[in-house]
């Protein structure tokens, strides 16, 4: 069981079209190390698509295009949005219950006024500080018991949606077709999801 990935992003008030990364926290230590960067790259990519595609007060369950990894996002009334990426055997109840206590966390640091906060700050104080001990201290699920102390403050989260990746995409879209125009990513990035797209289709008989 393992957490890849914790990240905060603030979604676009004006549309659905954009989501901008605010901090986050990494455990890439299954990677090859040339292979990191990539799988960053990545990382990021599919949070701000799984963010601007997310409606505001939901939370939900993705399943990635290979099916090895679920995609955990929840949108606040405030725009503000944690997405945390896990590996299949992650369970569900405690990544949703982490999901809540990091953007309660957050409110509660008084980082709502984010006009006011640059990213580097965001991930110097909230990132590194607390978001690298969160990442570390979950890779063992068994933690959840701190959790479930927490007074479950989801008055305003109206659904669970449990759902693939493709699923939303909106009509007539491609994953592989927004990798491809992408400008997060870079081209040794498409190049890797490329491979591993090939590689993963010559498995399926």
């Amino acid at each position: 069981m393992k957490i890849l990935s914790i990240q905060l992003l603030l979604k676009s008030k004006q549309d659905d079209k954009d989501a901008n990364i605010l901090c986050g926290s990494h455990e890439l230590s299954s990677f090859g190390y040339f292979q990191r960067g990539s799988v960053k790259e990545f990382l990021h990519f599919t949070s701000k698509l799984v963010t601007k595609r997310t409606n505001c007060n939901v939370r939900q369950q993705i399943a990635d295009q290979q099916k090895k990894y679920n995609i955990y996002c929840q949108v606040r009334s405030n725009f503000v949005s944690c997405v945390i990426i896990t590996d299949l055997e992650y369970p569900q109840r405690v990544a949703f219950s982490l999901m809540q206590k990091i953007l309660m966390d957050f409110e509660s640091n008084n980082f709502i006024n984010l006009d006011q906060k640059s990213e580097y700050e965001l991930q110097d104080t909230f990132g590194t500080k607390y978001l690298d001990p969160l990442l570390e201290k979950y890779q063992d699920p068994t933690k959840e018991d701190d959790l479930l102390k927490i007074k479950q403050d989801l008055e305003e989260t109206k659904t669970i949606v449990h759902q693939a990746l493709e699923s939303i995409l909106e009509r007539g879209e491609k994953l592989d077709n927004l990798v491809e125009q992408s400008n997060d990513l870079s081209t040794s990035s498409k190049y890797f999801y490329n491979t591993a797209a090939a590689n993963n289709s010559c498995c399926n008989y």
